[in-house]
């Protein structure tokens, strides 16, 4: 990709008053836009509808018997619901409706939930020196975990520590994930630039020409930003940032999707499923789960050290 490619001269610039400044994502000044012109109160409509719901074959699970994709993060969103939601008291429905067809065309009435979740745990985060040292830490992480799952006590009280050993599992492959990628981003300027040709948001963008030399200037700022908002469980997305950004292969993720559907259980309904019953799980469940990680981690730094012909961490 060069840079031409982010040139749209059919780009349609939003004025410095239209925005809310510091808002993300975008959110579009409601003062401004009820008096705007309807070309652009479609760029700022399309622009949050866009900084908020994807296609659904980019975020979410498919699952051709249990009838299509299966919006385990959220939704299906209709355009015309949100958009009505959003703006139907500041924007004429004709202009939201123009906007609502488009949308269909492009997608149709089924729409997932963009990344933004703001569930990633930051502290778990750190700045690898080395290329060994996110999974070094993985391993160590996974040790104290399976500490944590094995505290002795009644039912209600094993369960909750399996439970949280669960969702700490997978906390901590996500940290792993994230550490590996934002390494090799830093480390290898291939890698920098394979990250950004391989993400949409950067290959939607669109600038003027004047804005090329800042945009280059702020990218590496950018696509870090971007690696630390990335929701890193999820994982068909994170798999194909990963092969087509630091060019190796990622084993089969479908073990992992169930662990997912569990994790999101525990965090976000209070250790229950969709139909109320509780999230059992076993102590060796939780075993086995910490030990598929670590084969699929270690699985990654063995591609990584064939890769990069560096020592992997594997045998340390």
């Amino acid at each position: 990709m060069s840079w031409d490619d982010y040139i749209d001269t059919d780009y349609i610039d939003l004025p410095e008053e239209a925005v809310i400044p510091d808002a993300h994502p975008f959110e579009p000044n409601d003062e401004w836009l009820s008096s705007a012109q309807p070309e652009h109160q479609l760029e700022a409509m399309k622009r949050w509808f866009q900084a908020r719901f994807v296609d659904p074959a980019q975020e979410t699970p498919y699952d051709g018997g249990e009838g299509g994709y299966q919006f385990i993060h959220g939704g299906p969103y209709d355009p015309d619901e949100e958009l009505q939601d959003r703006f139907g008291n500041i924007v004429e429905y004709g202009v939201i409706e123009q906007l609502v067809n488009e949308l269909y065309s492009e997608v149709g009435d089924e729409w997932a939930p963009a990344d933004w979740e703001p569930d990633y745990d930051e502290a778990l985060a750190m700045v690898a020196s080395g290329p060994g040292e996110p999974y070094q830490m993985l391993c160590t992480r996974l040790d104290q975990i399976r500490q944590v799952a094995s505290i002795n006590g009644n039912f209600d009280v094993t369960q909750v520590a399996n439970q949280l050993a669960h969702a700490g599992i997978i906390s901590a492959l996500e940290a792993y994930l994230s550490e590996t990628v934002t390494y090799w981003a830093n480390e290898d300027e291939y890698v920098f630039r394979d990250l950004v040709s391989s993400i949409e948001e950067f290959q939607k963008a669109k600038l003027s020409v004047s804005d090329i030399f800042k945009e280059m200037e702020g990218l590496h700022a950018r696509l870090e930003k971007y690696l630390q908002d990335l929701v890193w469980h999820r994982f068909e997305k994170v798999r194909s940032l990963m092969q087509r950004g630091l060019k190796i292969t990622i084993p089969d993720i479908g073990f992992l999707m169930k662990e997912v559907e569990i994790r999101h259980d525990i965090i976000h309904r209070g250790g229950r499923d969709k139909q109320g019953r509780a999230v059992v799980l076993t102590g060796q469940q939780v075993s086995d789960i910490s030990e598929n990680v670590k084969v699929f981690a270690a699985y990654i730094e063995q591609e990584l050290a064939q890769r990069f012909e560096s020592h992997s961490a594997v045998d340390k």
